[in-house]
């Protein structure tokens, strides 16, 4: 198995005041063993079915992805969804006053009518940031693991939903649930090197181009989990 690469010294969450560092990548384990990852079952009451969430190393891995507003740093976003094996979780935030870019319309299909939203001319429910921040700290505290949170091209996920959860002031509590970040993205470049140019290992690109896999609905954080 490839060693996933963790950035060093990377604090995203950190106390205005002291500089504390709360939350980095120099958290995380630096070596990992296939032989550690296992599956673990839960019961759901009354149909005797299990949902199972992944583990390594006693860590909970959580692949999330959020669609935005917009591409700069103090984009709103629109929508955050998780997904640890069975366990899932999916909101559509109120955008309230954010103005989304045309070229986010056009990549996410998410747009506004007053403080309504819709998704490909959908309107689907919303809730405020607080609710959803909220729900999200249970949803991985119910978990019953630290987690690690991964996505591809993490680099601009992180930085915007801690952004989120700064705004919302829940980082002491979040932190005790999100121990690091991880970002899919070289992993995929260092798997085809051939492979160059914007887009070349997107997440559009790469499960149609490379496993024939149909991309209906990507660029939607839920959808997008799956592939």
């Amino acid at each position: 198995m490839e060693r996933i690469p963790y950035k060093s010294h990377f604090a995203l969450f950190q106390d205005d005041d002291s500089g504390d560092e709360i939350l980095s990548y120099d958290h995380l384990p630096q070596s990992k063993d296939i032989n550690k990852m296992n599956i673990e079952g839960d019961e759901q009451p009354g149909n005797h079915l299990q949902r199972t969430k992944i583990i390594f190393d006693n860590i909970c891995l959580v692949f999330f992805d959020l669609e935005t507003s917009g591409f700069q740093a103090d984009c709103d976003i629109l929508q955050v969804a998780m997904k640890c094996g069975d366990f899932t979780f999916a909101k559509y935030l109120s955008p309230g006053s954010a103005k989304i870019h045309p070229k986010a319309t056009e990549a996410n299909g998410l747009r506004k009518e007053g403080t309504d939203l819709y998704w490909n001319e959908k309107k689907v429910p919303t809730e405020q940031s607080q609710v959803v921040v909220h729900k999200m700290y249970s949803f991985l505290k119910s978990l019953d693991h630290p987690c690690v949170l991964i996505a591809h091209n993490c680099s601009f996920d992180a930085p915007r939903l801690t952004r989120l959860i700064m705004k919302e002031s829940r980082v002491h509590e979040i932190s005790t649930v999100i121990i690091g970040f991880v970002d899919t993205l070289p992993l995929f470049k260092n798997k085809f090197p051939e492979r160059k140019g914007p887009g070349a290992c997107s997440l559009t690109t790469l499960p149609s181009e490379t496993m024939s896999l149909a991309t209906e609905g990507a660029h939607n954080a839920f959808y997008d989990l799956y592939m």
